[in-house]
């Protein structure tokens, strides 16, 4: 029975390897996806059958190829898998820098799920301020994490609420630290593809004595139609150290702090 499980797991990883890869790519022939991970063809093939069945990503003329960008950053189910390695040792590095706050603000963002677990073990309450209803069930499992779920319109493509409500009700709040995330950074500016999210993080920055971005290298250089702030509005960014180093200088240049996240 051990051997299945480790036989699954294996396939699970190399599976979710298989979609950073696409993911950070756009497209990948699938004769070069059997090369890099040393299985054949038809391996290859079941392998993007399941992600595909998952609407992770498409076959499209011998190539795996990723969602279009608005798809990638408005599927939550697609974002919780999407680069949880990276999600995990940037969530890691992070921890340290939050210090013994009583109240934590997280956003609509998976990149900040890794993270609950571990303040859930802290051993003392902590209130999270969240719009994300899966934060709420993650914190669920943990009795010293309380949650103030924000109210406003719900959206079940990002599992989050968001609007005017939403805003003015992250406003009227005062939190220790905000931990946020964005898709897309680029010399040293955070954008995002919808306008609601945008607003939300621009209004959680304001709120917060301390703030903290999380995100991976994938997400730069990236840009989006809505521009949330430069990343010196954050008093650190977490990233991990697969980014190009032209990009963390543009961050620092912006008067902030970047941490680089050491992978596994």
């Amino acid at each position: 029975m051990s051997g299945t499980r480790s036989s699954e797991a294996s396939v699970e990883a190399r599976r979710e390897r298989i979609l950073e890869q696409v993911l950070e790519e756009g497209a990948v022939a699938i004769g070069e996806l059997a090369r890099r991970h040393g299985v054949s063809g038809m391996t290859v093939h079941r392998d993007l059958d399941a992600l595909g069945a998952a609407g992770f990503l498409t076959k499209e003329r011998g190539r795996a190829v990723a969602p279009s960008a608005l798809r990638v950053e408005t599927s939550a189910l697609f974002r919780m898998r999407a680069g949880a390695r990276l999600k995990e040792a940037v969530a890691r590095a992070a921890l340290p820098l939050l210090g013994e706050p009583e109240s934590v603000l997280v956003d609509d963002s998976t990149s900040v799920l890794p993270l609950l677990a571990a303040l859930g073990r802290r051993g003392r309450p902590i209130t999270l301020v969240t719009n994300y209803l899966e934060v709420v069930r993650r914190a669920a499992e943990h009795p010293q994490l309380g949650v103030h779920l924000l109210g406003g319109d719900y959206s079940p493509d990002l599992d989050a609420t968001f609007g005017p409500a939403a805003v003015e009700a992250v406003r009227r709040r005062t939190v220790d630290v905000a931990v946020l995330s964005v898709p897309a950074v680029a010399q040293g500016r955070c954008y995002h593809p919808l306008e609601p999210s945008a607003a939300l993080k621009r209004a959680a920055l304001e709120t917060a004595r301390r703030r903290i971005l999380l995100i991976d290298h994938t997400k730069t250089p990236r840009t989006g139609p809505h521009l949330v702030c430069d990343t010196g509005r954050f008093d650190a960014v977490v990233v991990d150290g697969g980014v190009d180093p032209a990009e963390a200088d543009a961050m620092r240049a912006t008067g902030t702090t970047v941490v680089l996240a050491p992978l596994d």
